[in-house]
């Protein structure tokens, strides 16, 4: 293989990779309305919450001050459940009501093993957080 012809398959590769990146973006399959009367979380602070009935969603908003902003790089939500419960975090109103996020910005919680995501304040806040429920399987 002639030199060039490994530079232009790199060059191909990169480009590939590239394009293809910016499709992380994901249309969630959730459970709830759009945000309505969520609570607002705040830096070391737990929120806690309950399900009464599966299908259910819970929203909550963060809005970072401006010196959170200078002084952090990004957030991180640990979500403890005794069930399984997902978790996501929008990175805007619209987005959540149209239900799209980052994959790396998803998670589940179950007994034992909570969830934990890091997501970059950089964004233009406020943040949307959606906590879902979709039932037990014990039941």
């Amino acid at each position: 293989m002639k030199k060039g012809s490994i530079y232009r398959f790199i060059a191909f590769a990169l480009m590939f990779t590239l394009c293809f990146s910016q499709l992380g973006l994901l249309k969630t399959q959730a459970a709830g309305n759009p945000p309505a009367n969520e609570k607002t979380l705040s830096i070391g602070k737990a929120a806690k919450g309950t399900f009464t009935e599966p299908e259910q969603a819970q929203w909550y908003k963060i809005n970072p001050s401006k010196q959170e902003v200078a002084k952090f790089s990004h957030y991180r939500i640990k979500l403890q459940s005794d069930d399984e419960v997902n978790i996501t975090v929008y990175s805007s109103l619209e987005n959540a009501k149209n239900n799209v996020a980052f994959d790396r910005y998803m998670g589940y919680s179950y007994k034992d093993e909570p969830a934990q995501l890091d997501f970059p304040i950089a964004w233009t806040g406020p943040y949307y957080v959606k906590v879902e429920y979709y039932g037990s399987e014990d039941a």
